[in-house]
Protein backbone atom coordinates (compact mmCIF):
# COMPACT_ATOMS: atom_id res chain seq x y z
CA UNK A 1 0.00 0.00 0.00
CA UNK A 2 0.97 3.34 -0.55
CA UNK A 3 0.62 6.46 1.46
CA UNK A 4 -2.48 7.44 2.81
CA UNK A 5 -5.45 9.02 0.53
CA UNK A 6 -7.85 11.52 1.27
CA UNK A 7 -10.77 9.81 -0.41
CA UNK A 8 -13.89 10.49 1.62
CA UNK A 9 -16.06 7.50 1.39
CA UNK A 10 -19.77 6.76 2.93
CA UNK A 11 -20.71 3.12 2.99
CA UNK A 12 -24.60 2.73 3.69
CA UNK A 13 -25.81 -0.29 4.64
CA UNK A 14 -29.57 -0.80 4.76
CA UNK A 15 -33.47 -0.61 3.81
CA UNK A 16 -32.96 3.39 2.36
CA UNK A 17 -33.73 5.04 -0.45
CA UNK A 18 -30.71 5.63 -2.12
CA UNK A 19 -30.37 9.42 -2.70
CA UNK A 20 -31.70 9.65 0.74
CA UNK A 21 -28.67 11.00 3.68
CA UNK A 22 -26.09 12.90 2.07
CA UNK A 23 -25.98 11.33 -1.10
CA UNK A 24 -28.47 13.92 -2.53
CA UNK A 25 -25.26 16.49 -1.69
CA UNK A 26 -22.98 14.42 -4.23
CA UNK A 27 -22.82 13.11 -7.48
CA UNK A 28 -22.80 9.70 -8.39
CA UNK A 29 -20.02 8.76 -10.59
CA UNK A 30 -18.81 5.76 -13.28
CA UNK A 31 -15.28 4.41 -12.51
CA UNK A 32 -13.21 1.60 -13.77
CA UNK A 33 -11.57 -1.76 -12.41
CA UNK A 34 -8.19 -2.37 -13.54
CA UNK A 35 -7.17 -6.07 -11.88
CA UNK A 36 -4.00 -6.03 -14.19
CA UNK A 37 -2.74 -3.94 -10.89
CA UNK A 38 -2.94 -6.40 -8.80
CA UNK A 39 -0.35 -9.72 -8.75
CA UNK A 40 -2.48 -12.48 -9.57
CA UNK A 41 -5.44 -11.21 -12.25
CA UNK A 42 -5.73 -9.71 -15.45
CA UNK A 43 -8.43 -8.07 -17.36
CA UNK A 44 -10.91 -5.09 -16.27
CA UNK A 45 -14.14 -3.56 -15.63
CA UNK A 46 -16.00 -0.69 -17.00
CA UNK A 47 -18.62 1.68 -16.85
CA UNK A 48 -19.72 0.83 -12.94
CA UNK A 49 -22.13 2.52 -11.25
CA UNK A 50 -22.00 0.29 -8.29
CA UNK A 51 -20.74 -3.15 -6.56
CA UNK A 52 -22.84 -5.44 -5.51
CA UNK A 53 -22.07 -7.36 -2.06
CA UNK A 54 -23.42 -10.39 -0.02
CA UNK A 55 -22.82 -9.34 3.60
CA UNK A 56 -22.72 -11.62 6.58
CA UNK A 57 -22.44 -9.81 10.33
CA UNK A 58 -22.27 -11.16 13.55
CA UNK A 59 -23.30 -8.83 16.49
CA UNK A 60 -21.95 -9.07 20.24
CA UNK A 61 -24.69 -7.29 22.42
CA UNK A 62 -23.84 -6.05 26.03
CA UNK A 63 -26.14 -4.85 28.62
CA UNK A 64 -25.95 -2.75 31.45
CA UNK A 65 -28.75 -4.65 33.49
CA UNK A 66 -29.83 -8.44 32.26
CA UNK A 67 -33.15 -8.27 33.96
CA UNK A 68 -34.07 -4.49 31.30
CA UNK A 69 -31.51 -4.97 28.01
CA UNK A 70 -31.40 -2.70 25.55
CA UNK A 71 -30.84 0.80 27.75
CA UNK A 72 -29.52 3.70 26.21
CA UNK A 73 -25.87 3.29 26.69
CA UNK A 74 -25.75 -0.42 25.78
CA UNK A 75 -23.13 -1.19 23.82
CA UNK A 76 -22.50 -4.23 20.82
CA UNK A 77 -20.10 -4.69 18.53
CA UNK A 78 -19.84 -6.66 15.26
CA UNK A 79 -17.63 -7.70 13.20
CA UNK A 80 -18.56 -9.67 9.61
CA UNK A 81 -17.29 -9.76 5.64
CA UNK A 82 -19.18 -8.95 2.72
CA UNK A 83 -19.03 -11.04 -0.94
CA UNK A 84 -18.96 -9.10 -4.00
CA UNK A 85 -21.45 -10.56 -6.48
CA UNK A 86 -21.16 -8.36 -9.12
CA UNK A 87 -20.33 -4.99 -10.91
CA UNK A 88 -23.46 -2.82 -11.92
CA UNK A 89 -23.52 -0.34 -14.94
CA UNK A 90 -26.15 2.82 -14.04
CA UNK A 91 -28.66 1.00 -16.12
CA UNK A 92 -28.28 -1.88 -13.71
CA UNK A 93 -26.65 -4.22 -16.31
CA UNK A 94 -23.82 -5.98 -16.14
CA UNK A 95 -20.76 -3.62 -16.36
CA UNK A 96 -18.25 -4.47 -19.70
CA UNK A 97 -15.38 -6.65 -18.83
CA UNK A 98 -12.18 -8.24 -19.99
CA UNK A 99 -10.33 -11.22 -18.91
CA UNK A 100 -10.64 -12.92 -15.29
CA UNK A 101 -14.08 -12.59 -13.91
CA UNK A 102 -15.78 -11.83 -10.72
CA UNK A 103 -16.75 -15.62 -9.02
CA UNK A 104 -15.14 -17.47 -11.66
CA UNK A 105 -11.27 -16.37 -11.38
CA UNK A 106 -11.80 -13.97 -8.36
CA UNK A 107 -13.26 -12.97 -5.40
CA UNK A 108 -13.71 -9.29 -4.01
CA UNK A 109 -14.59 -9.40 -0.45
CA UNK A 110 -15.13 -6.60 2.55
CA UNK A 111 -13.53 -7.27 6.09
CA UNK A 112 -14.38 -5.77 9.52
CA UNK A 113 -13.50 -6.70 12.75
CA UNK A 114 -14.82 -5.37 16.38
CA UNK A 115 -17.23 -2.31 14.81
CA UNK A 116 -18.21 -0.76 17.99
CA UNK A 117 -21.96 0.42 18.39
CA UNK A 118 -23.73 2.02 21.50
CA UNK A 119 -27.87 2.11 22.43
CA UNK A 120 -28.93 5.80 21.26
CA UNK A 121 -32.93 5.09 21.87
CA UNK A 122 -35.54 2.72 22.10
CA UNK A 123 -39.31 1.98 22.38
CA UNK A 124 -42.22 0.34 20.81
CA UNK A 125 -43.25 0.28 16.94
CA UNK A 126 -46.43 0.90 14.98
CA UNK A 127 -46.10 -2.70 14.35
CA UNK A 128 -45.56 -4.10 17.88
CA UNK A 129 -42.25 -4.27 17.49
CA UNK A 130 -39.46 -3.12 19.34
CA UNK A 131 -37.30 -0.60 17.65
CA UNK A 132 -33.84 0.54 18.74
CA UNK A 133 -31.48 3.33 16.99
CA UNK A 134 -28.14 3.57 17.47
CA UNK A 135 -24.18 5.37 17.27
CA UNK A 136 -21.31 3.67 15.44
CA UNK A 137 -17.82 4.95 17.05
CA UNK A 138 -15.55 2.78 16.14
CA UNK A 139 -13.70 -0.01 15.10
CA UNK A 140 -10.45 -2.35 15.31
CA UNK A 141 -7.16 -1.20 14.45
CA UNK A 142 -6.98 -2.90 11.19
CA UNK A 143 -10.48 -0.72 9.65
CA UNK A 144 -12.62 -2.00 6.94
CA UNK A 145 -10.63 -3.65 4.35
CA UNK A 146 -11.36 -4.55 1.20
CA UNK A 147 -9.44 -7.68 -0.61
CA UNK A 148 -8.95 -9.36 -4.25
CA UNK A 149 -8.55 -13.17 -3.48
CA UNK A 150 -8.88 -16.79 -4.68
CA UNK A 151 -12.55 -17.76 -5.62
CA UNK A 152 -14.86 -17.82 -2.47
CA UNK A 153 -15.74 -21.21 -1.46
CA UNK A 154 -18.34 -20.07 0.45
CA UNK A 155 -18.34 -19.21 4.29
CA UNK A 156 -21.93 -18.73 5.32
CA UNK A 157 -21.23 -17.02 9.11
CA UNK A 158 -17.80 -18.34 9.19
CA UNK A 159 -16.01 -15.24 10.17
CA UNK A 160 -12.53 -16.83 10.76
CA UNK A 161 -12.14 -18.77 7.40
CA UNK A 162 -13.79 -15.86 5.23
CA UNK A 163 -10.84 -13.47 6.69
CA UNK A 164 -8.03 -15.54 6.44
CA UNK A 165 -9.35 -16.55 3.07
CA UNK A 166 -9.83 -12.45 1.83
CA UNK A 167 -6.31 -11.47 3.73
CA UNK A 168 -4.70 -13.96 1.97
CA UNK A 169 -4.99 -11.73 -1.10
CA UNK A 170 -3.99 -8.36 -2.29
CA UNK A 171 -5.60 -5.09 -0.07
CA UNK A 172 -7.14 -2.68 -2.51
CA UNK A 173 -8.97 -0.48 -0.59
CA UNK A 174 -8.85 0.33 3.35
CA UNK A 175 -11.56 2.57 5.06
CA UNK A 176 -11.84 4.34 8.73
CA UNK A 177 -14.32 4.97 10.35
CA UNK A 178 -15.63 8.48 10.60
CA UNK A 179 -19.32 7.82 11.97
CA UNK A 180 -22.58 5.31 11.46
CA UNK A 181 -25.76 5.17 12.86
CA UNK A 182 -28.43 2.24 12.85
CA UNK A 183 -32.43 1.65 13.10
CA UNK A 184 -33.05 -1.73 13.87
CA UNK A 185 -36.16 -4.01 15.06
CA UNK A 186 -36.35 -6.60 17.05
CA UNK A 187 -39.25 -8.88 18.22
CA UNK A 188 -39.24 -7.40 21.89
CA UNK A 189 -37.68 -5.83 24.32
CA UNK A 190 -34.47 -8.19 24.57
CA UNK A 191 -36.18 -10.38 21.59
CA UNK A 192 -34.83 -12.09 18.74
CA UNK A 193 -33.17 -9.22 16.21
CA UNK A 194 -35.51 -9.29 13.09
CA UNK A 195 -33.74 -6.59 10.60
CA UNK A 196 -32.00 -3.02 10.25
CA UNK A 197 -30.55 -0.96 8.22
CA UNK A 198 -27.43 0.93 9.07
CA UNK A 199 -25.47 3.91 7.65
CA UNK A 200 -21.75 4.22 8.00
CA UNK A 201 -19.30 7.01 6.64
CA UNK A 202 -15.69 6.42 6.15
CA UNK A 203 -12.77 8.15 4.90
CA UNK A 204 -10.67 6.03 2.42
CA UNK A 205 -6.90 5.52 3.77
CA UNK A 206 -5.52 3.37 1.32
CA UNK A 207 -6.17 2.30 -2.39
CA UNK A 208 -3.91 -0.34 -4.54
CA UNK A 209 -1.84 1.79 -7.62
CA UNK A 210 -3.47 1.36 -10.80
CA UNK A 211 -6.29 -0.36 -9.64
CA UNK A 212 -9.31 2.15 -9.43
CA UNK A 213 -10.06 4.99 -11.76
CA UNK A 214 -12.60 7.31 -12.35
CA UNK A 215 -14.51 7.61 -16.21
CA UNK A 216 -12.27 9.97 -16.99
CA UNK A 217 -8.97 7.63 -16.71
CA UNK A 218 -7.35 9.61 -13.38
CA UNK A 219 -6.52 6.80 -10.83
CA UNK A 220 -7.79 7.48 -7.54
CA UNK A 221 -4.13 6.36 -6.28
CA UNK A 222 -3.17 9.81 -7.45
CA UNK A 223 -6.05 11.54 -5.85
CA UNK A 224 -3.63 12.56 -3.08
CA UNK A 225 -3.38 15.72 -0.67
CA UNK A 226 -1.23 18.75 -1.66
CA UNK A 227 2.33 19.37 -1.33
CA UNK A 228 0.66 21.18 1.85
CA UNK A 229 -1.38 18.73 2.94
CA UNK A 230 -4.53 19.80 2.12
CA UNK A 231 -7.39 17.70 0.09
CA UNK A 232 -7.77 17.66 -3.84
CA UNK A 233 -10.19 15.29 -4.41
CA UNK A 234 -12.56 13.95 -2.62
CA UNK A 235 -15.16 11.05 -2.83
CA UNK A 236 -17.67 9.87 -1.53
CA UNK A 237 -18.98 6.03 -1.61
CA UNK A 238 -22.52 4.75 -0.54
CA UNK A 239 -24.35 1.73 -0.36
CA UNK A 240 -28.15 0.41 0.19
CA UNK A 241 -28.89 -3.28 1.49
CA UNK A 242 -31.56 -4.88 3.47
CA UNK A 243 -31.55 -8.05 5.44
CA UNK A 244 -32.04 -11.04 3.77
CA UNK A 245 -34.82 -13.01 5.50
CA UNK A 246 -33.42 -16.69 3.95
CA UNK A 247 -32.07 -17.75 5.87
CA UNK A 248 -33.28 -15.61 8.18
CA UNK A 249 -31.28 -13.48 11.18
CA UNK A 250 -30.60 -15.96 14.41
CA UNK A 251 -30.18 -14.81 17.75
CA UNK A 252 -28.45 -16.89 20.57
CA UNK A 253 -28.56 -15.57 24.01
CA UNK A 254 -26.70 -15.67 27.27
CA UNK A 255 -24.44 -19.02 27.32
CA UNK A 256 -25.30 -20.07 23.81
CA UNK A 257 -24.11 -16.73 22.55
CA UNK A 258 -19.85 -16.98 21.56
CA UNK A 259 -17.78 -14.69 23.59
CA UNK A 260 -15.52 -13.21 20.87
CA UNK A 261 -14.77 -10.05 22.58
CA UNK A 262 -15.24 -11.39 26.10
CA UNK A 263 -18.00 -12.06 28.32
CA UNK A 264 -17.87 -8.39 29.82
CA UNK A 265 -16.99 -5.40 27.82
CA UNK A 266 -16.88 -1.71 29.23
CA UNK A 267 -18.52 -3.09 32.67
CA UNK A 268 -21.58 -4.69 30.69
CA UNK A 269 -22.72 -8.31 30.27
CA UNK A 270 -23.00 -10.49 26.98
CA UNK A 271 -26.58 -10.66 26.36
CA UNK A 272 -26.94 -12.00 22.92
CA UNK A 273 -25.30 -12.54 19.06
CA UNK A 274 -27.10 -12.10 16.46
CA UNK A 275 -25.93 -13.82 12.79
CA UNK A 276 -27.53 -12.02 9.88
CA UNK A 277 -27.04 -11.91 6.26
CA UNK A 278 -27.30 -8.94 4.15
CA UNK A 279 -27.36 -7.69 0.64
CA UNK A 280 -25.90 -4.32 -0.57
CA UNK A 281 -24.36 -2.15 -3.11
CA UNK A 282 -21.13 0.17 -3.09
CA UNK A 283 -20.95 3.73 -4.95
CA UNK A 284 -18.68 6.26 -5.33
CA UNK A 285 -19.77 10.03 -5.66
CA UNK A 286 -18.30 13.81 -6.16
CA UNK A 287 -19.43 15.95 -3.38
CA UNK A 288 -21.59 19.27 -5.11
CA UNK A 289 -19.77 22.21 -2.62
CA UNK A 290 -17.15 24.00 -4.50
CA UNK A 291 -14.06 23.81 -6.77
CA UNK A 292 -11.06 20.71 -6.18
CA UNK A 293 -7.68 21.53 -7.63
CA UNK A 294 -6.00 19.31 -10.33
CA UNK A 295 -2.44 20.18 -12.01
CA UNK A 296 -3.05 19.52 -15.68
CA UNK A 297 -6.69 17.85 -15.65
CA UNK A 298 -9.76 18.55 -16.23
CA UNK A 299 -12.38 16.77 -14.83
CA UNK A 300 -15.94 16.25 -16.21
CA UNK A 301 -17.38 15.11 -13.20
CA UNK A 302 -17.87 17.97 -11.22
CA UNK A 303 -17.48 21.96 -12.73
CA UNK A 304 -15.15 24.01 -11.77
CA UNK A 305 -11.78 22.12 -11.22
CA UNK A 306 -8.59 24.11 -11.46
CA UNK A 307 -5.13 22.80 -11.53
CA UNK A 308 -2.76 22.52 -9.00
CA UNK A 309 0.37 20.45 -8.62
CA UNK A 310 1.27 16.50 -7.89
CA UNK A 311 -1.45 15.05 -9.82
CA UNK A 312 -0.82 12.53 -13.00
CA UNK A 313 -2.70 11.34 -15.27
CA UNK A 314 -2.66 7.53 -16.89
CA UNK A 315 -2.54 6.92 -20.07
CA UNK A 316 -5.37 5.60 -21.72
CA UNK A 317 -3.42 3.28 -23.40
CA UNK A 318 -1.98 2.22 -19.56
CA UNK A 319 -5.49 1.82 -18.20
CA UNK A 320 -6.82 -0.01 -20.96
CA UNK A 321 -3.53 -2.98 -20.82
CA UNK A 322 -5.83 -5.73 -19.64
CA UNK A 323 -8.85 -5.18 -22.29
Amino acid sequence: MNAKKVLLASLFVGMFAAGASTATAAEIIDFDINLGATADYSGSVENVRRIQFDLNTQTFQYVQDPDSPVQVGDVFYDRGYGDASGFRTSLNTAAPRTGDRLGEDYSMGLLWDELRGVVTGSGTLDNGNFGVTANYTSVGNDNFQLFISDTNPGFGQNYEAAAAHYSAGEQVMELALNAGNSILEFESAGGAFVEGTFTFEFQVVNVLPGFWFTSDGIDFADLLEDEEGAPTFIVSAFASAGTIQTPPPETFFGQDANNVYGDDREGQTLFSETQSTHDGSLRFAVPEPGTLALMGLSLLILAGFIGVGGMRRRSNSTHRQAA
